[in-house]
């Protein structure tokens, strides 16, 4: 294999690497997102059932 194919191979391989660690880290972001909404949701909601047993 010549020197040139080799370095488009490598920079190929480089490229889809980056655009998967891209697409891990965006995944995970949002991942905590959902948790985090989740919670408050949750939150929010034994508010509002404390509320109707209170009141």
């Amino acid at each position: 294999m010549n020197k040139v194919t080799e370095e488009k191979i490598l920079n190929n391989l480089n490229e889809q690497n980056k655009a998967l660690r891209d697409y891990e880290e965006n995944m995970h972001s949002q991942s905590k997102f959902k948790l985090f909404a989740f919670l408050l949701l949750l939150l929010a909601f034994g508010i509002f059932i404390k509320a109707l047993l209170v009141g």
